[in-house]
Protein backbone atom coordinates (compact mmCIF):
# COMPACT_ATOMS: atom_id res chain seq x y z
CA UNK A 1 0.00 0.00 0.00
CA UNK A 2 1.06 3.32 -0.92
CA UNK A 3 2.12 6.00 2.17
CA UNK A 4 0.01 9.41 0.40
CA UNK A 5 -3.17 9.72 -1.23
CA UNK A 6 -3.77 12.69 -3.03
CA UNK A 7 -7.33 13.92 -3.83
CA UNK A 8 -8.53 16.22 -6.38
CA UNK A 9 -12.26 16.69 -6.87
CA UNK A 10 -13.74 17.96 -9.78
CA UNK A 11 -16.44 19.31 -11.41
CA UNK A 12 -16.72 20.02 -15.41
CA UNK A 13 -12.81 20.66 -15.45
CA UNK A 14 -11.70 18.32 -17.46
CA UNK A 15 -9.33 20.55 -19.57
CA UNK A 16 -7.73 21.30 -16.27
CA UNK A 17 -7.05 17.95 -14.93
CA UNK A 18 -3.68 17.41 -17.39
CA UNK A 19 -1.79 19.93 -15.28
CA UNK A 20 -2.06 18.54 -12.47
CA UNK A 21 -1.65 14.85 -14.27
CA UNK A 22 1.82 16.28 -15.33
CA UNK A 23 2.52 17.28 -11.77
CA UNK A 24 2.21 13.72 -10.76
CA UNK A 25 4.05 12.48 -13.70
CA UNK A 26 6.89 14.52 -12.67
CA UNK A 27 7.07 13.50 -8.59
CA UNK A 28 10.65 12.43 -7.81
CA UNK A 29 9.13 9.90 -5.31
CA UNK A 30 6.23 8.25 -6.50
CA UNK A 31 4.79 6.59 -3.40
CA UNK A 32 0.97 7.78 -3.65
CA UNK A 33 -2.43 7.30 -5.41
CA UNK A 34 -4.05 9.70 -7.28
CA UNK A 35 -7.80 9.84 -6.11
CA UNK A 36 -10.54 11.97 -8.26
CA UNK A 37 -13.42 12.42 -7.68
CA UNK A 38 -16.30 13.14 -10.44
CA UNK A 39 -18.54 15.73 -8.07
CA UNK A 40 -21.10 15.00 -11.40
CA UNK A 41 -19.51 16.61 -14.09
CA UNK A 42 -21.45 16.72 -17.69
CA UNK A 43 -18.01 17.37 -19.60
CA UNK A 44 -15.52 14.41 -20.93
CA UNK A 45 -13.46 14.21 -17.60
CA UNK A 46 -14.51 10.96 -17.07
CA UNK A 47 -13.14 10.16 -20.55
CA UNK A 48 -9.86 12.04 -19.58
CA UNK A 49 -9.30 10.10 -16.25
CA UNK A 50 -9.81 6.88 -18.53
CA UNK A 51 -6.90 8.10 -20.83
CA UNK A 52 -4.37 9.68 -18.29
CA UNK A 53 -4.94 6.19 -16.47
CA UNK A 54 -3.21 4.31 -19.62
CA UNK A 55 -0.04 6.71 -19.68
CA UNK A 56 -0.14 7.14 -15.57
CA UNK A 57 3.01 5.73 -13.94
CA UNK A 58 1.00 5.49 -10.63
CA UNK A 59 -2.57 4.58 -9.54
CA UNK A 60 -5.32 6.47 -10.47
CA UNK A 61 -8.51 6.12 -8.70
CA UNK A 62 -11.21 7.59 -10.16
CA UNK A 63 -15.39 8.00 -8.93
CA UNK A 64 -17.98 9.54 -9.91
CA UNK A 65 -21.24 11.01 -8.45
CA UNK A 66 -24.28 12.79 -8.09
CA UNK A 67 -23.01 16.67 -8.02
CA UNK A 68 -22.90 17.82 -4.38
CA UNK A 69 -20.62 20.18 -4.09
CA UNK A 70 -16.94 19.70 -3.11
CA UNK A 71 -17.75 18.91 0.60
CA UNK A 72 -19.45 15.81 -0.53
CA UNK A 73 -16.68 14.60 -3.01
CA UNK A 74 -14.53 15.60 0.28
CA UNK A 75 -16.54 13.20 2.59
CA UNK A 76 -16.64 10.48 0.07
CA UNK A 77 -12.85 10.47 -1.13
CA UNK A 78 -12.51 10.41 3.28
CA UNK A 79 -14.34 6.96 2.70
CA UNK A 80 -12.18 5.85 0.11
CA UNK A 81 -8.71 6.38 0.97
CA UNK A 82 -7.12 3.95 2.72
CA UNK A 83 -3.51 5.46 2.59
CA UNK A 84 -2.07 6.81 5.86
CA UNK A 85 -1.94 10.55 4.49
CA UNK A 86 -3.82 13.09 2.79
CA UNK A 87 -3.06 15.87 0.40
CA UNK A 88 -5.80 17.55 -1.31
CA UNK A 89 -4.85 18.66 -5.15
CA UNK A 90 -7.27 21.04 -6.24
CA UNK A 91 -7.91 20.30 -10.57
CA UNK A 92 -6.83 23.69 -10.97
CA UNK A 93 -3.21 23.02 -9.31
CA UNK A 94 -0.06 21.19 -9.69
CA UNK A 95 2.46 20.17 -7.63
CA UNK A 96 6.26 20.79 -7.47
CA UNK A 97 7.88 18.01 -8.66
CA UNK A 98 9.40 17.35 -4.92
CA UNK A 99 5.91 17.96 -3.06
CA UNK A 100 5.37 14.05 -2.89
CA UNK A 101 8.86 13.35 -1.45
CA UNK A 102 9.24 16.16 1.04
CA UNK A 103 5.54 15.84 2.67
CA UNK A 104 7.00 12.02 2.99
CA UNK A 105 10.28 13.16 4.50
CA UNK A 106 9.08 16.03 7.06
CA UNK A 107 6.15 13.13 7.91
CA UNK A 108 8.90 10.74 9.13
CA UNK A 109 10.22 13.64 11.56
CA UNK A 110 7.02 14.02 13.24
CA UNK A 111 4.97 11.10 13.09
CA UNK A 112 5.02 10.25 16.67
CA UNK A 113 4.64 13.50 18.01
CA UNK A 114 1.58 14.10 19.82
CA UNK A 115 1.85 18.11 19.38
CA UNK A 116 1.38 17.95 15.71
CA UNK A 117 -1.98 17.57 14.16
CA UNK A 118 -0.98 18.26 10.49
CA UNK A 119 1.37 19.86 8.26
CA UNK A 120 0.91 22.80 5.86
CA UNK A 121 3.04 24.49 3.00
CA UNK A 122 3.34 27.85 1.74
CA UNK A 123 2.50 27.70 -1.85
CA UNK A 124 5.60 27.78 -4.39
CA UNK A 125 5.38 28.95 -8.00
CA UNK A 126 7.41 27.97 -11.18
CA UNK A 127 8.41 31.25 -12.37
CA UNK A 128 9.31 32.55 -8.96
CA UNK A 129 12.21 29.96 -7.17
CA UNK A 130 10.85 28.68 -3.69
CA UNK A 131 8.31 31.83 -2.98
CA UNK A 132 7.94 31.66 0.70
CA UNK A 133 10.70 28.83 1.02
CA UNK A 134 12.38 29.58 4.55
Amino acid sequence: MKTLAIVTTTYNRANLLQNAFKSLTTQTVKDFVWYVIDDGSEDNTEDVITKLKEKADFQIIYSKKENGGKHTALNLALDMVKEELIVVLDSDDELMENAVETILKDYVEIKYDSSICGLGYLRSYKDLKNVGKP
